[in-house]
């Protein structure tokens, strides 16, 4: 008896998983026009895309099993710099060359990306939990806190020192083509940032701080 109750369960969820994919798929093939609330100003330019990978994890303790829920998703960082508060310094060195000086704000990120159609996801159950109900309740608040676990991404000293390094490649080449090819023939363009021209400009933290991967036991658990 108890061996049949138990493929019917398993008979329902499996209907409750296909019948979630369907709807999920249907509602895909809709795309929302986007109801803009304002339009704000901007001249951020982004320099640099690092590509990651960011994972959050979910577990909660039960007499009924517990629950390991994990998701992973591939994560884009976008870093740049503001050209709203950019300098240009120009000096006439003879009346064939001449130097171009752009004084920039350090690359920051600007933009965090999440690729959640390229999810990974795993939940663990314990014998008494469902995944049409424990699963996928802890599954969905894994994915609600990858946001939280982006954001407090960080990179470290030589990813840092390379995103300065492609900023400045970056904004040269940009000047560059804005001058024209006959003018960047005679001329000499270079960037520097706000913090180099600083009495004692900040240096990268050696030891980055990693992030940890959040995790959450919600209360009133799912059966």
């Amino acid at each position: 008896m108890g061996g049949l109750v138990f493929l019917v369960g398993k008979s329902l969820e499996d209907a409750v998983v296909r019948e979630a994919a369907v709807l999920a798929h249907g509602a895909a093939q809709r795309p929302q026009v986007a109801e803009v609330d304002r339009a704000l100003e901007a001249m951020s330019l982004v320099t640099v895309i690092l590509e990651s990978r960011v994972t959050s994890t979910v577990k909660d303790e039960s007499w009924r099993g517990d629950v390991d829920a994990m998701v992973t998703v591939p994560v884009r960082l976008f870093f740049g710099t503001d050209l709203d508060r950019a300098r240009v310094e120009v000096t006439e060195l003879s009346p064939l060359a001449r130097t171009y000086r752009i004084i920039v704000p350090p690359p920051r990120r600007l933009a965090t990306e999440l690729i959640t159609d390229r999810e990974s996801a795993n939940v663990d159950l314990g014998w008494l939990r469902f995944r049409t109900r424990a699963g996928e309740y802890f599954l969905g608040e894994a994915r609600r806190k990858l946001s939280e676990a982006a954001a407090a991404m960080t990179i470290d000293e030589s990813q840092a020192l390379r995103v300065r390094d492609e900023t400045r490649t970056r904004l040269v080449r940009l000047v560059t083509l804005v001058l024209g090819e006959q003018e960047a023939a005679r001329a000499q363009v270079r960037v520097d940032f706000d913090d180099d021209l600083s009495p004692n400009p900040p240096t990268t933290p050696t030891t980055p701080t990693t992030p940890t991967t959040p995790t959450a036991s919600a209360p009133e658990a799912p059966r």
